[in-house]
């Protein structure tokens, strides 16, 4: 029975990584659109009836493809936030978040609700909802901040490997860089 979640996993994750690869979709844009899928599944398991259960089974596996966001998410850390220390800091907090969400996310499933589970499907629908808002959010954020830089300091200049090595050991953050310039 938890086979195709597996598949759905496995699926989502080569395809967020193709698209991130290979088209010019923003990161943020797809783990927005791997989140919307997932509230679809957590939806159709909340809203549909108890006698279509093949279907609230669907939406229980399409709501893994969540698990495809984690890459993107490691990745903006290391692309978008400047500075040695700065980025072990975000590295840290977004471990300690995940497995704190991980602790307290089972809390909500409790024994008693069994076989709806509602408030377990509720805080996960806002979980899914708030995850889709703030990454959306992150996205026009990064967009206004590169576009405030462009007309504030011009377009970023070119540099070379040696130099950009060189401003990693000045342990500047990305606030500091006039040259930085956010990936979306």
């Amino acid at each position: 029975m938890q086979m195709p979640s597996g598949a759905i996993q496995l699926g989502a994750m080569i395809l967020s990584s193709i698209l991130a690869a290979y088209t010019k979709i923003p990161r943020t844009i797809i783990m927005v659109f791997m989140t919307i899928v997932s509230l679809v599944g957590i939806v159709m398991v909340y809203a549909l009836p108890s006698e279509q259960k093949w279907s609230r089974l669907g939406g229980s596996w399409i709501t893994t493809t969540y698990v495809a966001t984690t890459p993107p998410q490691l990745s903006l850390i290391t692309s978008n936030v400047g500075g040695f220390t700065k980025r072990s800091t975000v590295s840290g907090m977004l471990f300690v978040a995940y497995c704190v969400g991980n602790i307290a996310g089972p809390q909500f499933y409790s024994t008693d609700q069994a076989p709806r589970y509602s408030k377990g499907i509720r805080a996960t629908l806002a979980g899914y909802g708030l995850a889709t808002f703030f990454t959306f959010a992150l996205f026009l954020y990064y967009t206004f901040e590169n576009k405030r830089r462009d007309v504030k300091y011009g377009l970023p200049a070119n540099v070379s490997e040696s130099e950009e090595q060189e401003l990693e050991v000045s342990n500047k953050t990305d606030r500091e860089l006039t040259d930085f310039r956010y990936i979306l």
